[in-house]
Parts: structure tokens; sequence; C-alpha cells
């Protein structure tokens, strides 16, 4: 698959390649300055339209836990963005064979669910939200893990906060998702409770072996209580992230203000200001 090349950068290696896609590293020629290159071939009219939709909403996402976008355009038959590195991999390979300390736990779960917190005040679902698609950058001494693939987002209209669809990695899939029925920013929470499940379990809180038998479980909504040696305030947060109604799930406000989880959400946010981010609320 031949591509082009951003002026002053030269091609580094391939980090991931498919059918319809690719992903290169590229250095700047001068300032050694790596980024990724991803790029999709437009094959039909809802892969362009997924693109373009992906280029417009990452161009205007400007958040410590969101990729940071560097350009986005399309070209002939491909649709091209360039981001920012992530050298430390992803969350998937991050946290293989880990047991994590509860802070390390609680320090993940403030970081996504402020860049969470900041897509849903911009009018943004992410509906893809798995350990694959969160990415980490060593930034000094501190790690920071920012959202990433947005291919599957959906920008809300004001008028309309409810999303149809359904798409995301059966795993993290709400039960609303796999009934068809319109869901909203709940769904991300669920993924996030997944995720948060797999951090203190180290396993997932519903596992099929097929979709059909996934769909079941998650549905059903019976998982394994957490056995691990966590705070049971952790514990509890968790549970009612995974909650089998929408209705029944903490919003990212009530997450991000919890007892358990507040005070490492200002530590983080005075790590951020130290960065240069003075506008993380």
């Amino acid at each position: 698959m031949q591509v082009p090349i951003p002026k002053n950068y030269s091609v580094v290696k391939t980090l991931g390649a498919g059918s319809q896609g690719k992903v290169v590293l590229i250095s700047h020629n001068t300032t050694k300055r790596l980024c990724c290159l991803k790029f999709t071939k437009l094959v039909d009219t809802r892969a362009t339209k997924c693109a373009m939709a992906e280029m417009d909403l990452i161009r205007k996402l400007d958040h410590p836990n969101i990729v940071k976008c560097v350009a986005a355009f399309p070209y002939k038959e491909y649709a091209l963005i360039q981001m920012e590195y992530a050298s430390g991999g992803d969350l998937h390979s991050f946290k293989k064979g880990k047991q994590f300390p509860e802070a390390d736990v609680l320090n993940i779960l403030g970081q996504l669910a402020l860049g969470i917190q900041y897509l849903y005040r911009n009018h943004v679902l992410h509906r893809d939200i798995k350990p694959k698609n969160i990415l980490l950058v060593q930034y000094k001494d501190c790690m920071i893990f920012k959202l990433a693939d947005f291919g599957l987002s959906k920008e809300l209209a004001f008028t309309d906060d409810k999303a149809k669809t359904m798409l995301g990695t059966p795993y993290y899939m709400s039960p609303e998702c796999f009934q068809g029925i319109p869901y909203t920013i709940k769904s991300d929470i669920y993924s996030l409770g997944v995720i948060l499940y797999e951090l203190l379990q180290s396993e997932y809180p519903f596992s099929g072996n097929s979709i059909d038998e996934q769909r079941i479980l998650c549905i059903t909504g019976k998982y394994h209580l957490i056995t691990t040696n966590y705070s049971e305030q952790l514990k509890q947060l968790c549970y009612t992230m995974i909650a089998k109604q929408s209705s029944d799930r903490p919003s990212i406000e009530q997450i991000v203000q919890s007892d358990v989880l507040k005070d490492t959400i200002q530590q983080i946010k005075a790590q951020y200001q130290k960065m240069g981010y003075d506008n993380v609320e």
C-alpha cells in the first residue's frame, strides 16, 4: 500500500496493517519528533463517512487523556490522520500479568474518567472503549492514559443524545448495545466499568464462548464478585458501573466526584496543570 508521507518526515516502521488500513511510525527529519500516521482506504460510502467523521472529530479534541491529532486530511482514496505517538503501547499489553496497587488503579480510572467527561461535555460518545484503544504516553515520571481510535465515535446533536447503532467490542458492550436499545454515555461508562473489573479481578465480568453466549451473560447481568484485596468502596463503584440497567449506573460526574476517586482526580488535575493544561476542569 503506497501512501503519501508528510513533507520533512520519513517512515520508521509499520505499527499495524489490515485489509483497509495501516498505521506507520514517522519521524521528522530535523527534530526527530515521532508521530503516527493512520490511513484508511475509503472503499465505500460508509467507510468514507466514518473516516471523514473521525477526522472532523479528532481535529477539535484537546485533552491530556485524548490522543492528540497533529493533522487530518483526505488524500485520493485514503483518509489520513497524523497523531501523537504513544510510546508506552496500550493498556491491554500494560496490564497483562499485573496486579496493580489500589492507588494505580485509581489513577488509571481517574484519567480515563476525565477523558470520557471531556468527550461527553463536547457531545461525543466513544462507543469502543477497550484496553487496546487506550494508549500510554510517558511524561517525565508519570504515565498518561489516552483514549484513542474514534472510528466508531458518534458526535451527538444537542437535540438527540442517543445513538442507535450496535458497534463496539463484545466483551465491553453494554446490555443495551446487545439488545439494540438506543444508548447514551452510560454505555461508555459500562465499558469503563468492565475495564475497572479487569484491573481488579484480572478477568472479564462476563466471558462467553460465543457472541450469543456473551450477549446472554451480559443481559442477565450475573457476574462473580471481586475477590481481590481492594477497598469495598472501589468494588462497589465497579459494580454500579456494570449494572444491568443503564439508569442504575452512575453518571460520569458522579464517578469523578465519588468519595473513592475524588482525591486522585485532584492529584491528576494538579499534574496536568504542571504540564500546561490549565483548562482541565
